[in-house]
């Protein structure tokens, strides 16, 4: 098949790729950075259009997104999830190429503890990525009942070899320092390769138009320092001081920062994960698409720790 990735420079979006051309389809990359096939900026529909066309689309993987601490702030951070998203949907419709969207399971916001989330649950976003990746859902739903073949992958956190993001909280982590809140929350992570490899199912077109995809261990937050402290050898046991401190100054330090154009050492995205409480239910993906996480989160993060290590970033 004739594949394109948007994002395709970013962590989830080269994994992708890179199994794509393994799988034997001709797939081509759309990212504002050199080294892509397409050189663009998601939010220029009409460009993309014109490479869509051009290459003969067949099925595009849209995971091109603005991260909540992103310095542009929340209009760009709309623009580039929801808006954009919205406006390639639209043009998609009536082309015959199919849309595979990638949202976040941080649409659910902060999950009841004990009571997983599952794809029937209704969004309750608090951030404003959550928000705009809640509302791109809306505007995709919108265009698959206007005929468009359309589908949503909810991912969990997601961590691997090449994830810059996630390799800064471990490089916090390795500094032994307190961590902050109750340590009681839950986070649901997922290695890239079982992530790659359901966003595989999607090109036999399943049967519902929303699936989460997440490893199968639900963890707290004291549970989850422990397995990355054992890869990385840092200390397990922490301190978890009150958040409250950090939460009140995290807005306004964003701002000043967001005016400089740059990010924020301190974020409320980045205290999130400290805070809100993330449990899904894979059973939906288990059923009709087959899938079923390999790889263990402490197998996850050794590997994680080696390629770091060979990278020289550690």
């Amino acid at each position: 098949m004739r594949i394109l990735v948007t994002g395709a420079s970013g962590f989830i979006g080269s994994h992708l790729k890179d199994r794509l051309r393994r799988e034997g389809h001709e797939v081509f990359g759309l990212s504002r950075k050199e080294g892509q096939e397409l050189r663009a900026d998601v939010r220029d529909t009409k460009k993309i259009l014109g490479f869509i066309r051009k290459k003969r689309i067949e099925v595009v993987y849209h995971l091109s997104a603005a991260l909540g601490s992103h310095p542009g702030g929340e209009k760009y951070i709309m623009d580039v999830n929801y808006r954009a998203t919205e406006e390639l949907a639209r043009a998609l419709i009536g082309t015959g190429v199919k849309l595979i969207f990638f949202s976040s399971t941080g649409v659910h916001g902060n999950v009841p503890p004990g009571k997983p989330a599952d794809e029937d649950t209704p969004p309750s976003p608090i951030s404003p990525y959550e928000k705009s990746k809640a509302l791109a859902e809306e505007a995709v739903l919108e265009a698959r009942d206007r005929g468009l073949e359309a589908w949503i992958i909810r991912p969990g956190w997601v961590y691997g070899p090449g994830d810059r993001r996630t390799f800064k909280l471990f490089r916090f982590l390795m500094k032994n320092t307190p961590l902050f809140g109750s340590g009681k929350n839950h986070q649901q992570p997922i290695y890239i390769d079982d992530l790659v490899e359901a966003s595989l199912a999607f090109l036999n077109a399943p049967p519902s138009p929303i699936y989460i995809i997440t490893g199968q261990e639900i963890l707290t937050l004291r549970e989850f320092v422990r397995v990355v402290c054992d890869a990385f050898r840092c200390r397990k046991n922490r301190i978890f001081l009150p958040a409250l401190p950090l939460l009140l100054i995290a807005h306004p330090l964003q701002w000043l920062f967001s005016l400089a154009g740059k990010e924020a050492p301190l974020t409320p995205a980045k205290l999130s994960f400290f805070l809100v409480n993330r449990e899904f239910s894979i059973e939906r993906a288990r059923r009709e698409i087959n899938f079923s996480p390999r790889v263990s989160f402490s197998r996850g993060t050794k590997r994680a720790f080696r390629w770091y290590k060979e990278m020289g970033w550690i």
